[in-house]
């Protein structure tokens, strides 16, 4: 692979005559098995993998040399162990009759796991390493096997309870829950727009606490969040999308402001972030052809960049030359200000100031089997030697934390979290991304426990924290990448969820994703994307695209966009989302739109596509999308060949940003009965004067009804079948209603 970053005329229609000097990217498999051994970057480093003689993988070492070696049972091989050749914990498991991991051990403990008849995990208990006590995690599901909540148990005491519920239409429409603590249990109720998956908003009953989220009529685009206590309306965002879905106004405003605030946004033709006028604060950016920063302004700070083949800064100027450096696996070892020690994952483990004085501090961590921080080490500088200043541990239901229990000098401290729906309208489909309902904080000047509720705006950044009594003890505003710009509020330091709903590092400044951390400064992760140059990363250091403004990031792996995939979807979750699906009942009727309404523009001219076979969605997938007819764009054309839809073959297009579309070739024969023998349509997500498509269209005929079927896989051949049975001559073209 090859990637650019200087260059010119990239926008043109043909190759550009000076496309510059290319950064190659190399991935080299074994011959005979075709099996993936090496990846080598533009500066010959890279990693490399050996394989057992069945084929799994046998070890991994990365350029640095530090080499894992997993293992396996010689009789059913399954994973038993993973082994690294510096300090890194080792991972061992064990697995049950049916295949279930039954135990797992990591440097923090061991994991024993237990389940119910239908096979789905219903207890994990681990014992932690050095004595310290039991937590035990508690699952309950319906007779559907939904997840219906979670029990949190400390040595024996429940700390925390959490309950889910759902609706007669199977959606999830609330939690209910209690912590170790709390005088009162609460819950909140989620509500949905008429029939639609759009969160439409939530309600606290108790605090009077609602969120009201309000969408754009003919697009999953937010234009307003509202977040109020009673009738007060704490904070609200009103956004204005342009056509592509890039979100170029904000205002906000609310109790919280001290003014109506609008934010101003501008972006180039790769949609990256260029200028941003928000409030007071002035930003500028500009980006090479491969999305590293060669300039950027705020007000009148003025930082030029040097980016290197790696996509690594190695120069940041502004009157000061800092010069990063990295080891030979892409991880940053110093920013001119810390030193940075990774593990055998490439995962954070230490960080130390590079210039140690009285008082400074650094930062001790470490990490589970899945890769969650489960520690976090704070040790201070007296003079002589670092002393240990606070000790957390952290407990966490999938990538969500429930609980951080803090060991200080002279306290012990327990804070708790209460998560619901985030940004991907489920449980932790978004990372957590505006997901955090409420947490129970240690005030610093009482040391007693206080409730919190979080609002957010539209992508899922904590603006508030609001105590019981509808006081604000948090606010936050953030630059166009993530620094916080402007924070009030007796728990504004202790609250450690602000942009993102991520954990922010006050020590370093740094964010934790899940999988990696992220620099405000720079506007940058500290290590390469774990998962490669996919899904919009291809420089594999940027954040969001360099569009932070309008979308998000799914666990520092991959970005998110409103109204676009979500991390996890299925195929059957692309074509409800792109088609629109409505829950069915059996026999039920599906509506599409008036196929005369033009395609929206943000679909249009994707530099990324994902190819989907239609044969790999499941039947009664298959059979909703065949009851509808798309609306279709162009004049068909017959070929020369056999007719028939054995011939058929089709693709669905599902893009992040851009034309939605599909196509087939029935070949027909000369003078003979036709199909139609060539179609392009293009779906729409626009959806006015809905017809009911359980029937025909009136200017459709249809002599033969029974001909109404799914043919050979094919997703729309019910088109072809409405259409009269007619002769055509070779080249004659019609057109596609």
């Amino acid at each position: 692979m090859k990637t650019y970053r200087g260059g010119s005329a990239w926008d043109g229609a043909t190759w550009p005559g000076d496309p510059g000097t290319a950064d190659e990217t190399v991935w080299q498999y074994e011959p005979a098995s075709g099996l993936f051994t090496n990846k080598l970057y533009a500066d010959g480093n890279g990693t490399a993998y050996s394989y057992t003689p069945e084929g799994k993988l046998a070890t991994r070492r990365w350029a640095r040399g530090v080499t894992t070696t997993y293992s396996y049972t010689n009789t059913t091989g399954e994973m038993i162990g993973i082994d690294y050749s510096d300090s890194t914990p080792d991972v061992g498991f064990t697995y049950l009759r049916m295949g279930q991991q039954g135990t797992i051990t990591d440097g923090e403990g061991t994991r024993t796991l237990t389940y119910d008849p239908r096979l789905q995990l219903s207890n994990e208990v681990q014992v932690l390493t050095g004595n310290l006590g039991t937590n035990i995690i508690s699952r309950a599901t319906d007779s559907l096997g939904r997840n219906t909540g979670f029990r949190l148990e400390q040595n024996e005491s429940v700390v925390c309870e959490s309950a889910y519920s759902y609706a007669t239409d199977g959606r999830f429409n609330g939690v209910a829950w209690s912590n170790a603590g709390m005088s009162v249990a609460r819950s909140v109720q989620y509500q949905y727009l008429p029939q639609s998956e759009l969160l439409a908003g939530w309600t606290e009953s108790d605090a009077g606490f609602t969120a009201v989220r309000e969408y754009e009529p003919q697009r999953d685009l937010l234009v307003t969040v509202s977040n109020r206590i009673g009738t007060n309306v704490v904070s609200v965002f009103g956004y204005q999308n342009d056509v592509i879905g890039r979100r170029t106004k904000r205002y906000d405003g609310g109790s919280a402001f001290t003014a109506v605030v609008t934010n101003l946004f501008g972006y180039n033709t790769r949609s990256e972030l260029t200028n941003a006028v928000m409030g007071d604060l002035l930003y500028g950016f500009r980006f090479d052809n491969i999305g590293n920063r060669e300039w950027s302004k705020t007000n009148g700070t003025e930082l030029l960049y040097v980016a290197n083949e790696l996509n690594q800064y190695t120069q940041i100027a502004n009157g000061v030359t800092n010069n990063p450096t990295y080891d030979l696996d892409g991880n940053l070892l110093t920013d001119g200000t810390w030193t940075n020690t990774w593990d055998g994952e490439n995962r954070l483990v230490g960080v130390t100031p590079l210039n140690v004085v009285t008082g400074s501090k650094k930062l001790q961590m470490a990490y589970d089997y899945m890769g969650r921080r489960v520690r976090k080490a704070v040790l201070e500088w007296d003079g002589s030697s670092w002393q240990t200043n606070k000790t957390s541990r952290f407990v966490f239901d999938g990538w969500n934390l429930l609980s951080e229990y803090s060991v200080l000098p002279s306290s012990v401290q327990t804070n708790w979290f209460v998560w619901g729906l985030d940004l991907s309208g489920s449980l932790q489909g978004a990372g957590g991304i505006g997901g955090l309902i409420s947490a129970q904080l240690t005030d610093p000047a009482t040391s007693n426990l206080t409730t919190l509720f979080y609002t957010f705006d539209g992508n899922g950044n904590v603006s508030e924290c609001l105590t019981t009594g509808g006081e604000v003890a948090a606010h936050y505003e953030y630059s166009p990448f993530a620094a916080v710009v402007a924070s009030s509020g007796p728990m504004a330091k202790t609250n450690p969820f602000r942009f993102s709903t991520k954990w922010w590092d006050d020590e370093t400044g740094l964010g934790w994703w899940g999988y990696r951390f992220y620099d405000s400064g720079t506007g940058r992760w500290c290590s390469r994307e774990p998962i490669g140059e996919v899904l919009g990363s291809l420089g594999l250091y940027g954040f969001v695209q360099n569009s932070p403004i309008s979308g998000a990031d799914y666990l520092g792996l991959m970005s998110m966009f409103p109204g676009f995939p979500q991390p996890g979807w299925k195929i059957e979750d692309f074509i409800n989302h792109f088609y629109r699906l409505p829950p069915l009942a059996p026999g039920a009727p599906v509506y599409l739109g008036d196929p005369n309404v033009d395609l929206l523009d943000e679909y249009q001219n994707s530099p990324d596509i994902d190819l989907y076979r239609y044969s790999d969605v499941p039947w009664d997938i298959q059979n909703q999308v065949n009851l509808q007819n798309p609306p279709c764009c162009i004049p068909g054309e017959i070929l020369e060949g056999e007719r028939g839809p054995d011939n058929v073959a089709t693709t669905i297009f599902v893009m992040k940003s851009g034309r939605i579309k599909a196509q087939w070739r029935c070949t027909c024969e000369a003078g003979g009965l036709s199909f139609h023998c060539r179609i392009y349509f293009r779906g729409t997500d626009v959806f006015d004067n809905p017809i009911n498509i359980g029937h025909l269209p009136p200017a459709i005929s249809d002599p033969i009804p029974d001909l109404i079927k799914n043919v050979g896989g094919t997703p729309f051949d019910i088109v072809a079948e409405w259409k009269d049975y007619r002769t055509f001559a070779i080249g004659a073209t019609f057109v596609v209603p």
